[in-house]
């Protein structure tokens, strides 16, 4: 039982489901992380909200400035009690970038996410944003909440 409890601890901080940063985000914030190299800058994203039960779909977009490749990775932070209670990962981001969230039992509770951009020089950004989750609507207005959330973000 301890063993588990000090891991708990560690992650507790944050859980990394990054795609090709191998759980590391490069130089840090906005780290360029190599003479003369530049890091990516990810687009900004805004707070969004996703009904219970549905799919958001965003894209982390950067550019980088040296055009060299980037690396998207995604970190979820997570409280003691969320990791103690049997969490498992509700949230994916593809290495192009692809973002996907299906909140299952929190109505009424707020997720934050971080994006990562990562070149292959080990500069790095991050962008942190919240995702609110209502409770199930029913008719029309769920499809268009989905909707609506899904093509704000979607570029």
């Amino acid at each position: 039982m301890k063993p588990r409890y000090m891991i708990a601890l560690v992650a507790a901080a944050v859980v990394c489901v990054a795609c090709g940063c191998g759980g590391e985000s490069g130089g840090g914030v906005d780290g360029g992380a190599g003479p003369g190299n530049h890091p990516p800058q990810l687009e900004a994203q805004r707070d969004t909200s996703v009904v219970l039960g549905d799919t958001l779909e965003l894209w982390a977009r950067a550019e980088d400035p040296d055009g060299h490749t980037v690396t998207y990775g995604l970190i979820v932070p997570l409280s003691l009690e969320e990791l103690l209670s049997g969490y498992s990962p509700d949230a994916h981001i593809r290495t192009d970038g692809r973002f996907l969230f299906v909140p299952v039992t929190e109505d009424g509770h707020v997720r934050a996410f971080r994006f990562t951009a990562e070149d292959d020089f080990g500069g790095s950004d991050l962008e942190q944003f919240q995702v609110n989750i209502t409770g199930r609507s029913t008719g029309s207005s769920a499809a268009l909440a989905s909707a609506s959330a899904s093509a704000s973000f979607a570029k």
